[in-house]
């Protein structure tokens, strides 16, 4: 049986390109400016361990969400890595994930870190969404009216601090600030934290905590 075709980008492993083709799928590898794949009606980012994290850290996640965005395509995030790792527990984690399904509209699906499973996910995705009819995800149209799609690199940072109990609006911005990378908001130490107007040691030690996962 042959499958619709998947252009994948050719900075991906050629095992992905062999486990494809394996599938019965044609391939195309190009230089992808959008997602590391790429169907009819779909686009997905792959994530392989340490690379989440670190684009988590730099925002560089979002601006790979809202390309996606973009293509007006329906959207995927494959998670590829050891999701007992104790840095999926910390609060920018979780926060940078639930933007991803709620304001971006992406599907996040976890799998181990091989070629094979990947390619197999990357399956699975393009035989349950290309080709059928459906309207593309359209962000505007699925969600109420909010801040304008290019400020939310800074709003995730506000917003995610916001779920900490007792931290409104005017601490969110303070902190977000003060530490205006969600990497160094969770490598501050309390008296950094503090140090911030308004931020007295009781709440800097909440947020601490909470970051952490305490």
């Amino acid at each position: 049986m042959s499958y619709p075709q998947v252009t994948i980008d050719d900075r991906e492993p050629s095992q992905l390109e062999e486990e494809l083709c394996e599938l019965g799928y044609e391939v195309e590898i190009t230089h992808l400016t959008k997602g590391d794949f790429t169907g009819q009606t779909t686009i997905g980012e792959i994530k392989r361990g340490e690379d989440l994290f670190s684009s988590i850290a730099d925002g560089r996640i979002f601006n790979q969400a809202k390309r996606m965005h973009s293509t007006g395509k329906e959207r995927f995030l494959i998670l590829a890595g050891n999701l007992s790792d104790s840095r999926f527990r910390l609060k920018p984690v979780i926060g940078a994930l639930t933007t991803l399904v709620f304001d971006f509209q992406i599907g996040i699906i976890p799998v181990p870190n091989m070629e094979a499973t990947i390619a197999y996910t990357i399956h699975q995705i393009i035989s349950k969404v290309d080709g059928k009819e459906r309207h593309p995800i359209n962000y505007f149209q699925n969600r109420r009216p909010t801040k304008p799609i290019k400020d939310l690199d800074y709003n995730v940072t506000v917003e995610m601090l916001r779920t900490i109990h007792g931290i409104g609006l005017k601490h969110a911005l303070t902190l977000s600030k003060g530490f205006p990378t969600i990497e160094r908001l969770v490598t501050a130490s309390v008296r950094e934290l503090s140090s911030l107007q308004g931020i007295g040691p009781k709440l800097a030690n909440k947020v601490f905590s909470t970051l952490r996962g305490h």
